[in-house]
């Protein structure tokens, strides 16, 4: 009897399938979107300038129709027309300048610094740049040690494409754990996934105002990455830790208080080491990212 009971109660149970959300996107990946955005944060920062030469070109266009017409305004349009395909040409010829310059970026910022040939530290960056380049899909990553108490690092294109190169200081290996060594690599890593790394080298190169050039940049996009790194790594807050260090002790002396790194800090873990105060709420500063990642 407690038999049939047990099959009448079976055959009344609803059966719910599991379904899975085709739609879902984990939050600590890159998601689709933000990887066009920032394919195409070149382009997208001379569309102003596009714009204003289209509108320069047509309108030159329009008054020379006009002046076959009514036989006026023909050296009006003729300016115009120049106008505006000048302002196309420059805006042309800058974009593939700034491109050519960012594959050359890494050579630059090495020639700032004296190299560091320690095998040891060679070794210990060597094996966790090997390990988690396997962990970001990358290939054909060259590792260099620089000179600079400072606490900081770089992940760069080396030349030609596929080929990266990861620029470390000594400070970076002597003053924080390995384990928080690891998380600042992922970072710089991350930021190869998130394709964040040509317009940072674009912003690098290029000759905007620091405004201009932090749009470019990426406003607040080095917390995303650390969000991307933290989530493919041991141990997340490690991190944390790093960017604690170098907000209490901002670089005084060296490249990362010279006009050169005013440029380049796009592309750099740290990228305002020569500056102690930071803003609440911008995610860019060491002090604010930490702190963040610490209530992750």
């Amino acid at each position: 009897m407690a038999q049939n009971r047990s099959r009448h109660r079976s055959a009344r149970t609803p059966v719910v399938e599991a379904r899975l959300d085709p739609t879902w996107q984990s939050p600590y990946s890159a998601s689709p979107q933000e990887v066009s955005d920032n394919e195409s944060a070149l382009a997208a920062s001379f569309r102003v300038q596009y714009l204003a030469g289209m509108t320069l070109s047509v309108g030159g266009v329009v008054l020379l129709l006009a002046a076959v017409a009514l036989g006026i305004l023909g050296i009006v349009g003729a300016v115009a027309l120049l106008a505006g395909v000048a302002v196309l040409a420059n805006r042309a010829v800058t974009m593939t300048k700034w491109r050519h310059e960012s594959l050359l970026l890494a050579d630059r910022i090495l020639g700032e610094f004296e190299p560091v040939a320690d095998t040891t530290l060679r070794q210990r960056i060597g094996t966790i740049a090997e390990r988690l380049s396997a962990t970001f899909g990358l290939a054909d990553v060259s590792c260099f040690i620089v000179k600079d108490s400072s606490v900081n690092a770089t992940f760069l294109p080396l030349g030609d494409p596929g080929r990266w190169a990861l620029i470390v200081t000594s400070g970076l290996l002597s003053e924080i754990e390995l384990i928080d060594l690891e998380g600042v690599v992922a970072h710089c890593m991350a930021r190869v996934r998130l394709r964040l790394t040509d317009r940072r080298s674009a912003a690098a190169v290029s000759t905007l105002n620091p405004d201009k050039a932090r749009e470019l940049a990426g406003r607040d996009q080095a917390y995303r990455a650390d969000e991307i790194a933290a989530a493919a790594i041991r141990y997340p807050l490690g991190i944390a830790r790093a960017l604690e260090f170098c907000a209490q002790n901002p670089a005084t002396s060296g490249y990362f208080v010279s006009a050169a790194y005013a440029q380049q800090r796009w592309v750099w873990f740290d990228q305002y080491a020569d500056q102690a105060q930071s803003s609440l709420g911008d995610l860019d500063r060491a002090d604010v990212r930490a702190r963040a990642l610490l209530e992750w």
